[in-house]
């Protein structure tokens, strides 16, 4: 998938000179993790990458689209589509052959979604897009986590010490406690886990402890 990254999207998207990076909102992430449409919220990015916000339904190629996306059939790439017009985050105008990206906003809205986070996607990451999903995941509550472990951990004295000291750079976080703050299954936050560290978005640091059992 990544050579075919490589050879098609970047120089169409360069060609076109279209932004490469764009700040998604992080709810959005989670709720379409949660209810397993990350392929739709990849190709509703990747509509919303290569275009202004409009694109003639003669320019979309779902054979392009699905190499680009590593998916193997056009036609999961038009059901897909539908699911897009179905939930209005794509609209489209029979007349004049146009499909409408909704913005983030609209999006957001329509999915009841309240969020003031957001994550850099960068076309780099339709290549491993479940990864990056799952790092945005463990960033999120590390930086929820992290000042308050801190806190915890630092007395007062030791933080008039060091005004400038910085949280560790890792913290525990239970993959059974992952799963019930995001609302997912136990497996799922394992999954998210394993593909954002082979992917490199994330690092993992087992922490063992001797016991004095034989």
């Amino acid at each position: 998938v990544k050579s075919l990254l490589d050879k098609n999207q970047k120089s169409h998207l360069k060609k076109n000179n279209v932004h490469t990076e764009w700040h998604v909102p992080a709810g959005l992430i989670f709720n379409c993790i949660r209810n397993s449409e990350d392929k739709q919220l990849q190709l509703y990015l990747y509509l919303k990458i290569i275009s202004s916000g409009k694109i003639k339904g003669k320019q979309i190629d779902l054979e392009e689209i699905g190499r680009c996306l590593g998916v193997k059939t056009p036609k999961t790439i038009k059901t897909h589509l539908d699911s897009l017009l179905k939930r209005n985050w794509v609209g489209y105008s029979k007349k004049s052959d146009t499909y409408f990206i909704r913005g983030f906003d609209k999006v957001l809205d329509l999915e009841n979604i309240e969020t003031k986070i957001a994550a850099v996607f960068s076309i780099e990451y339709f290549s491993n897009f479940k990864a990056w999903c799952g790092a945005v995941f463990y960033a999120y509550l590390y930086r929820r986590t992290r000042w308050s472990k801190y806190k915890e951990s630092a007395s007062k004295l030791e933080k008039a010490r060091h005004p400038r000291c910085t949280a560790p750079l890792f913290l525990p976080i239970a993959t059974t406690g992952f799963s019930k703050y995001f609302d997912i299954s136990i497996g799922q936050a394992s999954k998210l886990k394993k593909l954002a560290f082979d992917a490199g978005f994330i690092d993992v640091r087992k922490n063992f402890e001797n016991t004095t059992i034989p």
